[in-house]
């Protein structure tokens, strides 16, 4: 990220969850399931499914991502380790 982008338009939560997508590597279907769960636990801040674990712990226990346990799980343990259940 650029210093106008700290400092610009582009600072804020949305721009860094992009940043943090982008980061990672993360393809659209997964971009697309960490702003679902972030809309659906309510969270103004996305950015924070990247840095607190509890936030994909909870969406895991959540029947509407019972689709996507492995691959949150695959998440979590690449991001913050093992421990990641469901």
């Amino acid at each position: 990220m650029t210093a106008l982008g700290i400092f610009g338009p582009r600072s804020g939560h949305v721009p860094l969850f992009v940043e943090l997508c982008r980061f990672h590597g993360l393809d659209r279907k997964k971009r697309l399931l960490l702003r679902s769960i972030m809309e659906k636990l309510r969270s103004d801040r996305p950015a924070m499914v990247f840095v607190d674990p509890s936030w994909l712990r909870r969406a895991m226990e959540l029947e509407d991502f019972a689709e996507s346990v492995e691959e949150l799980r695959e998440l979590y343990e690449q991001w913050f380790g093992r421990g990641g259940t469901a």
